[in-house]
C-alpha cells in the first residue's frame, strides 16, 4: 500500500488534506517498523506526529470529534501491533543493552538512552542485569572498551601526551557515566598490557 502526495506545482492553493484514515495510520506504522527496531512509545510518537501534521495542514477544519477519533486510531494501531508481538519492549531493550555494553557505554548512559525510547524502569533493570550477568566485571570491561575506542590513557598513540592528557581523559570518561574508581584504575596503567592484566585479574 502506498499513498502518493499531490504535486505542489499542480496543487490547488485552497487544497487541504482529508482527515487521516486507519489505512494511512496502518501504512505509516508498517513503513516505520519496516525501517526501525522500535519500542511501543516510539511507534506511538511517530503516529501521533503524523496526526499532528495532518491537523496542522487542515487548520480550522479539524473538529474536536476528529481529534478524538484520530487519537483512537493511533491507540488502536499501537495495540494491534503490540498484540501481534511485532513490538516487544523487552526484546528491543535487551538488544540495545548488549549493543551499548559491547561498545563500552556506561550504565547511566544506557539507562538514559532507554528512557528516551520510552522503556520502563523495570524492563531496563532486568535487561541490564541479564547482559551484565554474562560479564565478570561489567563496569571495568565497559571502561576499558571506552578508553580503547577513544584512545585514552595507554591506548593513546603518542605516549608523551598520556600524562598531560590524563585529567582530561578522566573527566571525559566520567561525563560518559563511568565511575571514578574504575576510570582511575584504567588510566593509571602505563601500557596496554597493564590494562589487559586488569581485566584478566578480574576474571580470576
Amino acid at each position: 500500500m502506498s499513498f502518493q502526495k499531490r504535486s505542489k506545482e499542480n496543487r490547488d492553493p485552497n487544497w487541504v488534506p482529508k482527515p487521516i484514515t486507519i489505512k494511512q495510520i496502518a501504512w505509516a506504522s508498517d513503513v516505520y517498523l519496516g525501517r526501525f527496531v522500535a519500542t511501543e512509545t516510539q511507534l506511538r510518537r511517530v503516529l501521533q506526529r503524523r496526526l499532528q501534521r495532518n491537523w496542522y495542514a487542515r487548520g480550522e477544519k479539524v473538529t474536536e470529534e476528529e481529534r478524538h477519533m484520530g487519537e483512537e486510531l493511533v491507540a488502536d494501531q499501537v495495540k494491534k501491533v503490540m498484540d501481534s508481538g511485532r513490538i516487544k519492549d523487552e526484546k528491543v531493550a535487551l538488544m540495545w543493552v548488549e549493543h551499548w555494553s559491547n561498545r563500552g557505554k556506561s550504565v547511566p548512559f544506557i539507562r538514559m538512552k532507554l528512557r528516551e525510547k520510552g522503556v520502563s524502569r523495570d524492563i531496563i533493570d532486568s535487561c541490564i542485569e541479564q547482559i551484565h550477568s554474562q560479564m565478570v566485571n561489567p563496569a571495568l570491561e565497559a571502561a576499558v572498551v571506552y578508553a580503547r575506542k577513544r584512545r585514552f590513557g595507554a591506548y593513546r598513540k603518542e605516549e608523551s601526551k598520556q600524562s598531560d592528557r590524563k585529567q582530561k581523559d578522566i573527566a571525559s570518561m566520567m561525563r560518559a557515566g563511568h565511575r571514578y574508581d574504575v576510570v582511575s584504575q584504567v588510566l593509571e596503567c602505563t601500557s596496554i598490557d597493564e590494562i589487559e592484566a586488569l581485566v584478566d585479574d578480574s576474571i580470576f
